[in-house]
């Protein structure tokens, strides 16, 4: 059983990791930076939608208590994520109105990142490297 367990979560946490580490936006930024930023952070955001729907579809299954504690941590960290994703494409357009003010979000979503990822090492012990993709 805890086999199975293992062999389900992998694949779904190194989906979450790829995502998190294109997940970020750097300012400042010249038009065609952001123009690509934008464009990663799209990217992330889209396989995170794929992973939340995917974890949905386990998480009807019958599974034991320990791995739905898993995948509920998951799908909480994937859906905070995902609203993160597009907070990072507002403040993208956001960026050449207001750089100052934009720049100063940026550090407070990169904050709020870490904090999910970090939440989620501490659910999910040695599931994720944050500092792998903290940044």
């Amino acid at each position: 059983m805890l086999r199975r367990n293992v062999q389900l979560m992998q694949p779904l946490l190194a989906e979450f990791r790829a995502a998190c580490v294109e997940l970020g936006l750097k300012l400042p930024a010249s038009t065609p930076q952001i123009d690509r930023q934008v464009a990663q952070i799209l990217t992330a955001r889209g396989r995170l939608a794929k992973l939340h729907r995917q974890i949905q579809r386990y998480l009807i299954r019958e599974m034991p208590p320990p791995m739905r504690q898993q995948l509920h941590t998951l799908l909480h960290s994937t859906s905070d994520l995902l609203q993160l994703a597009d907070s990072l494409v507002f403040l993208a357009e956001e960026y050449p109105l207001d750089p100052e003010g934009s720049i100063a979000c940026s550090r407070r979503l990169h904050l709020h990142k870490i904090n999910v990822l970090a939440q989620m090492q501490r659910s999910l012990p040695l599931a994720i490297d944050t500092n792998a993709i903290g940044s």
